[in-house]
């Protein structure tokens, strides 16, 4: 009997091969193949997935280089394995679709990771100039000026993300706190919100903060699959 990822699984694998069949000259069709391979990578460590996803987003490209959305995915996709690429695919979806804003706040996080904060600060002011509601890109900054131990300006940009995006945000102030040692401050935050998995992660901190950390484990082991 398939536990319920599982049995998500199949019927995701399923799908999106149904879709290439159904359509086998559409960009779209090998793009969500792609993601779904590449997401089983990322959470199942299934390498074998990584390359057929990998190829299945180089197939999207081919059959539709107006398709942003593909190099925005593959640039996702491959960020920390290969950043250079990465890097060159987004720039390549914003030269396509000059109003997408996602792969701005990816390119933000690459050039916070190679040391260029000053770089990311400017791409990210840039960004919010044209998109004032880009929140994700706030949130990236966020944690790109933890990275760098600028934890207060990391607090005051993670409170302008929580008026938006709520749990994310609570979630991210919750962790600069606790990297400041300030368990009062960390506490404010540590009901991350109402959905199940913010649920999940706020019995697996509450934990933490204990000391509890096997709990903490053992909280986020039992759900890894989701």
């Amino acid at each position: 009997t398939l536990t319920e990822p599982e049995e998500s699984a199949r019927l995701g694998a399923a799908a999106t091969e149904r879709a290439v069949l159904l359509d086998p000259a559409s960009s779209e069709a090998p793009l969500a193949r792609a993601n779904f391979r590449l997401l089983n990578y990322r959470f199942r460590g299934d390498y074998e997935a990584f390359i057929a996803g990998r190829s299945d987003m180089q197939q999207a490209i081919d059959l539709d280089p107006a398709n942003s959305l593909a190099f925005e995915d593959f640039g996702r996709a491959i960020l920390w394995n290969e950043p250079e690429l990465a890097s060159s695919l987004l720039e390549r979806a914003i030269q396509v679709d000059l109003l997408c804003a996602g792969p701005h706040v990816l390119i933000t996080t690459l050039l916070g990771n190679r040391g260029q904060l000053e770089a990311a600060r400017k791409r990210c002011d840039d960004l919010l100039e044209r998109y004032p509601s880009g929140n994700a890109c706030v949130m990236a900054m966020a944690t790109l000026e933890t990275y760098f131990g600028h934890f207060e300006q990391a607090t005051d940009l993670g409170r302008v993300s929580e008026n938006f995006v709520g749990g994310p945000a609570r979630i991210q102030l919750w962790s600069v706190h606790m990297s400041m040692g300030d368990l009062a401050g960390a506490s404010q935050w540590l009901d991350f919100g109402n959905t199940p998995m913010e649920k999940i992660l706020s019995d697996a901190a509450r934990f933490a903060m204990d000391g509890r950390h096997d709990q903490a484990f053992t909280v986020l082991a039992s759900h890894r699959g989701e």
